[in-house]
């Protein structure tokens, strides 16, 4: 168990619950046991706004330049070390805090992760047969593989949305305020790059969906190959076949590239934006004939700093927002996919309700354990494809040994499927009462032990199993 809740606040700040794993993985490599197993506790904590501790660090700079300001009277030598130390303690709570918050947020979008995961899994055992011809094997391990790790990383910089605008707001105050409307032109550049943000986001939302599209062609694609690998490799399919993924893999890559580029884009504007903003502003004071004091210069500097650090996390907020918006979008567009019926056992009719006395006599006899099939037709595409089955009636009551034999294609899996609920008819209806099992012509083996793929995620009977 991980040692992370077992220690005391003091060794949380020096990081020091990490040092084993790290002498361990200096001494030998790590395994998997090695690894301390998943947190059972992940729970975001409000640390602090870092727009306050910021804002303060900087009055502590204005106050101590104001102590070296020729001819002044207002700050004694005693008060200028104790903005000095304000300064190192404001700088020192930032490294403290910061990265601790940092550890929580991402653990809040891991656990977001997770939740999806698992509900992507309990949704793929409840889909009918035919909805795997809107859901591809290449889907759903785009799904678990990739989207997945959008999570971890836009809880760490979603805050910064807000955060940035506000303090763009009070830094317009503030360098109102002390230095005058010269030290506020430099903001236009930064609205305008905030505006380029919105703008680059939604392009890269565009391109982060055909990435995705085509990387889920990719992927099942390389499925197919895999699956029919002796076929392929039984006629010498190999090079075309390997030009085919290579044609998949290079449309892939160019909307791969056309996201980089954006990103490039994005973080150049990111290195210069404040540059220019501060350059701007000298350059409007000198204009104006305004002195330029160690005051008006380091000050206005150092907000300008400030705001390059939070632009900085804004513009990944944006980008990491948009590519989890796609990844909820997909995820929502598979966990809607039509799915089967939950239940197959249809037990004897019972009810409170005072309107059943009304019902007919026949209704209220159950019917004998069986499987029962009226008129029942069926297609694989409902809007496509010709009818599989036509018009099937049939009784199969408990007890009785029925063969369904045929030519290959004539529809004797899709029974196995009806009686299964894996499809659902287009026309008739089909009941099972009773209980069913089912034994399959191709075993389901999964990489598990023994005991897992006999209960599939059923809790242990021992007495049942004893028997």
């Amino acid at each position: 168990v991980s040692k992370y809740y077992d220690i005391n606040d003091q060794v949380h700040l020096k990081f020091s619950w990490e040092l084993s794993i790290l002498i361990k993985g200096y001494k030998k490599d790590l395994t998997e046991d090695d690894l301390y197993a998943p947190l059972k506790q992940h729970k975001a904590k409000k640390i602090g706004d870092k727009a306050e501790e910021l804002i303060l660090r900087t009055f502590f700079l204005k106050k101590l330049l104001d102590y070296y300001t020729p001819n002044q009277v207002g700050i004694s030598k005693h008060q200028a070390y104790l903005y000095a130390t304000g300064i190192l303690l404001t700088a020192l709570f930032k490294v403290l805090i910061l990265h601790l918050c940092r550890i929580q947020l991402a653990a809040s979008g891991m656990k977001v992760g997770i939740a999806c995961s698992s509900l992507i899994y309990r949704k793929l055992l409840r889909l009918k047969h035919d909805s795997f011809q809107k859901v591809t094997a290449g889907q759903i391990v785009n799904l678990l593989s990739n989207d997945m790790t959008h999570f971890d990383l836009v809880f760490v910089y979603l805050h910064f949305t807000w955060i940035c605008l506000i303090e763009t707001v009070v830094v317009a105050c503030y360098l109102n305020m002390f230095l005058g409307h010269a030290a506020t032109t430099g903001l236009g550049i930064i609205v305008i790059y905030l505006l380029l943000q919105v703008y680059l986001s939604k392009k890269m939302s565009l391109i982060r969906m055909q990435v995705a599209l085509k990387t889920d062609f990719r992927i099942r694609l390389m499925n197919d190959v895999i699956c029919g690998i002796k076929i392929i490799k039984m006629y010498t399919w190999e090079k075309p076949f390997a030009k085919l993924i290579e044609s998949a893999r290079r449309t892939e890559i160019d909307q791969v590239r056309k996201a980089s580029y954006l990103r490039i884009i994005n973080s150049a504007f990111k290195l210069v934006v404040t540059r220019v903003s501060l350059f701007l502003s000298i350059l409007i004071a000198v204009w104006n004939n305004l002195p330029l004091t160690s005051q008006y210069i380091f000050v206005m500097a150092m907000i300008y700093e400030i705001l390059k650090s939070s632009i900085g996390n804004m513009s990944k907020a944006i980008i990491h927002s948009s590519d989890a918006k796609i990844s909820i979008q997909r995820i929502q567009a598979f966990l809607t996919v039509d799915r089967k019926k939950q239940k197959i056992t249809k037990k004897t009719r019972r009810s409170n309700k005072i309107g059943c006395i009304l019902k007919l006599n026949k209704d209220l006899q159950p019917k004998v354990a069986g499987i029962y099939f009226k008129n029942v037709s069926v297609k694989w595409d409902k809007f496509r494809s010709n009818n599989i089955l036509n018009d099937v009636t049939f009784d199969a009551l408990a007890g009785e040994l029925i063969g369904v034999v045929g030519a290959a294609g004539s529809g004797k899996s899709t029974l196995l499927q009806l009686i299964l609920k894996e499809i659902e008819p287009t026309k008739g209806t089909s009941e099972v009462v009773g209980s069913l099992s089912y034994a399959s012509q191709e075993a389901w083996i999964f990489s598990a032990s023994v005991r897992q793929n006999i209960l599939f995620g059923q809790d242990l009977d021992e007495e049942k199993y004893q028997k």
